[in-house]
């Protein structure tokens, strides 16, 4: 659960629950996506898939040279299947499709 930055609502007001954070005035701020400034967002777009750029890219290093210290390093990097399906750690795919879902209406 968060408030919004913006507009003071919290993450039962946004269509897709994911908040994203804000760093263009110099201060960490969370928004719901649509808060959020269009250029903002094709930022934050651009990021999360690059970032999914080098998972996918490590991984396929990873099949490519696959050994125990190989694996322990990259679960190290992205996480452990437990903690994924734990939901310790956020599915960026949910993320890079809420933005472009968002962005189709801006």
């Amino acid at each position: 659960m968060y408030e919004c930055e913006q507009c003071h609502g919290d993450s039962d007001h946004s269509k897709y629950h994911i908040p994203i954070v804000d760093e263009s005035k110099g201060k960490k701020v969370m928004l719901h996506l649509e808060c959020c400034p269009k250029e903002n967002l094709i930022k934050l777009l651009h990021e999360k898939v690059e970032s999914e750029k080098m998972f996918f890219d490590e991984a396929l290093n990873l099949s490519e040279n696959l050994s125990a210290e190989n694996i322990e390093k990259f679960e190290k990097k992205f996480g452990t299947y437990d903690e994924i399906k734990q939901g310790i750690k956020i599915d960026k795919l949910v993320e890079i499709l809420a933005i472009v879902d968002q962005l189709k209406t801006i």
